[in-house]
């Protein structure tokens, strides 16, 4: 191991824990006494909570959404994604899963290939980050002291203000389909699962074109008020219904018929 003075006059070794730091290359933190930083190492995001300024707030159809109340940089790291660790094997897991396949809303994160995160009922703020088909966070698995932790992670620079999101990417745990509110230009246009005989595409133009139940009219500047029975996946709008919906319900939603 290198001393002090040998680091600040050697030009292949960073002193901040920067791009040559190979911990960080390997998605590992240093530890503190071993990495020859000393105090300047910069790769200890978890471990001492460098948290950005972050808070949730109410998005409409969306729910709750978390907003970046500082300027984040690219590269930054912004939350952890912390909540109970179980295990899909057990009784508990298989529980949730079941739980979970009725419901269009889930928070799982998979650590492993049995383990998850689950924040539903013991978590942080992250448990807030929606979807988006083009974000600006991903999130990133770390070794932090032996153990695999999740952290959010800026892919883009965020302004204040700016909601943060990450791509779900794929189903893992069978929730139900859902219609995407995300609002981006590439929008994909639907979450979760495909209904049973449709592939994406098919499904996705079936969903594009799906008139009202009740009016019998599709109006793409009426798409965010409408909603999808998780029964017989067809479409109402929110503003048909009887008695009207307020807003589009987070989690599953069953029409009058069934």
């Amino acid at each position: 191991m290198l001393n002090r003075s040998d680091q600040r006059n050697d030009p292949d070794v960073s002193m901040d824990c920067g791009p040559k730091c190979i911990n960080k290359h390997m998605s590992t933190e240093c530890e503190k006494g071993t990495c020859p930083c000393g105090v300047y190492c910069q790769n200890r995001n978890f471990q001492l909570h460098k948290d950005a300024c972050v808070y949730p707030k109410p998005m409409g159809g969306k729910g709750f959404g978390l907003i970046a109340g500082e300027k984040v940089k690219r590269g930054q790291f912004i939350i952890q994604y912390i909540g109970e660790v179980v295990n899909l094997n057990s009784e508990e897991g298989k529980d949730r899963l079941q739980m979970y396949s009725k419901s269009t809303c889930t928070y799982m994160m998979k650590l492993g290939s049995y383990e998850v995160i689950d924040p539903t009922f013991k978590g942080n703020m992250a448990r807030f980050i929606n979807h988006s088909c083009d974000p600006n966070c991903e999130t990133q698995k770390w070794n932090v002291l032996g153990e695999t932790c999740v952290g959010i992670f800026a892919i883009k620079d965020i302004e204040v203000g700016e909601e943060l999101s990450f791509n779900y990417q794929f189903d893992v745990y069978s929730t139900p389909f859902t219609r995407c509110l995300c609002g981006a230009a590439n929008c994909k246009q639907y979450l979760g699962l495909v209904p049973e005989g449709y592939t994406a595409e098919e499904w996705n133009e079936k969903v594009d074109n799906m008139p009202c139940e009740i009016c019998h009219k599709n109006d793409q500047d009426d798409d965010e008020q409408f909603v999808l029975c998780d029964s017989c996946n067809l479409g109402f709008h929110s503003f048909c219904l009887t008695p009207p919906l307020e807003e589009i319900p987070e989690g599953s939603w069953f029409c009058p018929k069934c």
